[in-house]
């Protein structure tokens, strides 16, 4: 993406010929390969000029004081016919942008909006990844914006490993406007989109739908596991034999399980000290039957690290989707959050 920031004159006089001097401002993202030619009123302003990765390139150009409103042309390297050709008003500041493949364009803030791109886990280590979106190459660094228009939100996502030419992932997407767009690499996985498709929101913003999975047989226990999930108000959270059951799911090594839905007020919302949800769980070979973890002590869910209480409302969860991990420790099980989705 390249942005032409503004044409803007200054008071600067030529003491030769009386010329008014203005500037044009150029910014560039992810682009190293287009070169500008410049004209205003069939002046050259610039012959050739490839902008860096900065806000602060700026080309000054002369002329005539009378001369503040005019014809700018914009072409890319020696074409002969302007991408972008308009009147504009030097003593105004102008906007110009560039992005992927399309041609420069006035910049219009109705038009135009934003969005990231992340990994947000990595199972395997060693691999790096690139992407283009509808063709053209994007960065994957959380950090970038990378502008677009909003007609063109939905596109071809293309995922590539260790510099290979074949996409490891292709589909089409469509990226939110202002948000982060998450990647994940699962155990014995390849890298592809967080898969949240089809699966609606929670009930209410009371509730957070909670996902689970293992990344070894050794620190799930087994390939395969029956987890059993019991609950309890926060006034009972210390005495285990008052969980009350909930609900069994099966969580696999390297796959994600259902979702589970948990209610942040299932046991009220008017005091947390003692109505806060908390959980535990029994793990159990799922082919076998055979006894991973019967202990609820040994293997909680608390209500802050686990359910996400807001800060403004502690029977409100600041997310709607989560993915965890099952983890076994040196004398219990926990859960790590891997990756999820804020409302």
């Amino acid at each position: 993406m390249a942005l032409l920031t503004g044409c803007q004159q200054s008071d600067n006089l030529d003491s030769q010929d009386g010329l008014v001097s203005s500037s044009i401002q150029i910014y560039r993202q992810n682009d190293t390969t287009r070169t500008y030619r410049i004209t205003y009123n069939d002046r050259e302003v610039v012959m050739s000029f490839n902008p860096e990765n900065t806000v602060s390139n700026s080309l000054n150009f002369t002329h005539l004081p009378s001369d503040t409103v005019g014809v700018i042309n914009i072409y890319n390297g020696a074409a002969t016919t302007p991408e972008f050709s308009g009147t504009v008003n030097v003593n105004k500041q102008v906007q110009f942008i560039q992005m992927y493949n399309d041609p420069i364009m006035i910049y219009n803030e109705a038009d135009i909006t934003y969005f990231y791109i992340s990994i947000v886990y990595q199972a395997t280590s060693g691999n790096t990844y690139t992407a283009t979106f509808n063709d053209y190459p994007i960065s994957l660094d959380s950090n970038i914006q990378h502008m677009v228009s909003r007609s063109k939100l939905a596109g071809t996502l293309k995922l590539y490993k260790n510099g290979a030419t074949t996409p490891v992932y292709s589909g089409n997407v469509t990226m939110i406007p202002e948000k982060t767009f998450y990647l994940v690499q699962l155990p014995f996985k390849e890298i592809g989109p967080i898969d949240n498709a089809g699966e609606a929101n929670p009930s209410t913003k009371n509730c957070i739908k909670m996902r689970f999975t293992g990344l070894t047989s050794a620190t799930l226990g087994a390939d395969s596991v029956r987890m059993d999930i019991y609950t309890a108000p926060s006034s009972l959270a210390t005495s285990y034999t008052s969980y009350a059951f909930f609900q069994s799911i099966v969580v696999k090594v390297g796959e994600l399980s259902p979702y589970v839905e948990f209610n942040l007020a299932q046991y009220g919302s008017t005091d947390n000290s003692t109505q806060a949800l908390y959980a535990a769980y029994k793990l159990y070979d799922a082919k076998t039957g055979a006894v991973i973890s019967e202990t609820l002590s040994k293997a909680r869910m608390t209500n802050t690290q686990v359910f996400e209480p807001s800060e403004s409302d502690p029977f409100v969860s600041k997310s709607k989707f989560s993915t965890r991990q099952i983890r076994k420790g040196s004398s219990s099980y926990g859960t790590t959050k891997l990756f999820g989705t804020e409302w």
